[in-house]
């Protein structure tokens, strides 16, 4: 048990490495003009994707969680409770999940509040989607947690 938590964590590790690596490959050379607000907020952005997406592939629970703001609440269910037992029993009960991120879109951006939407294709063993997802996020220094979920448009693969 403890083995495979471990190998849980090196993996969402080893997922938020390869994001940050290739965003890092991306820096402009110093002789270039420097980042906009949008540019940089962009890429913390979806840093912050691929750490959630990283957590939830996983399967480590308290991380996946901790991606979205304390007061998040879907309309689907009663209580923040609730949703995260469900959120929990999603995350724990497959052999294994497997995503893949694409086509990452920043909608809007202000100072503290971004929306991103981008395709999500889901494995689980007996089932897979392709999703069109929007998330909204709040912000501060840099920091982004999921306040909204939409999924716009979910296709069974």
């Amino acid at each position: 048990m403890v083995h495979t938590f471990f190998n849980k964590v090196l993996i969402a590790l080893l997922f938020t490495l390869l994001v940050s690596i290739q965003l890092a490959m991306a820096q402009p050379e110093e002789s270039e003009t420097p980042l906009t607000y949008e540019e940089i907020s962009t890429r913390q952005l979806m840093e912050a994707i691929s750490s959630w997406a990283g957590a939830w592939q996983s399967q480590i629970s308290d991380l996946y969680i901790s991606h979205y703001v304390i007061y998040y609440k879907p309309q689907e269910f009663e209580s923040r409770e609730e949703w995260v037992e469900n959120r929990l029993t999603r995350l724990i009960v497959p052999e294994y999940i497997n995503l893949r991120l694409l086509d990452f879109e920043l909608i809007e951006l202000s100072d503290n509040e971004a929306t991103v939407r981008f395709t999500l294709i889901y494995e689980r063993p007996g089932y897979s989607d392709q999703t069109y997802k929007e998330l909204v996020f709040q912000g501060a220094s840099g920091f982004w947690l999921i306040k909204e979920e939409n999924n716009l448009e979910t296709d069974v693969l």
